[in-house]
């Protein structure tokens, strides 16, 4: 809701799981929904966990282009990641 001529919307009673929900999920499947929803809010972390801590879990193939992408980059993977 805007208020007056403000550009600031207020977002007071909303909770953490209503800001997880997008417009385009009103025609999807809750299922699929849930199942993106899911997957969006874990892969960061899990991404992290496999490329710093269990590189061995990796492919051979996977971990040296990972490596070789990464060579230009001046940030770690978690600034990377935000």
């Amino acid at each position: 809701m805007l208020s007056g001529n403000a550009p600031f919307a207020i977002l007071c009673p909303t909770t953490l799981w209503t800001l997880f929900h997008t417009s385009e999920e009103i025609y999807t499947r809750m299922v699929y929904a849930n199942f993106v929803r899911f997957i969006h809010l874990f892969a960061p972390g899990v991404y992290i966990a496999l490329v710093n801590f269990q590189p061995e879990m990796l492919p051979t193939d996977l971990m040296f282009h990972i490596a070789g992408n990464r060579e230009l980059l001046p940030f770690p993977t978690l600034v990377e990641i935000l």
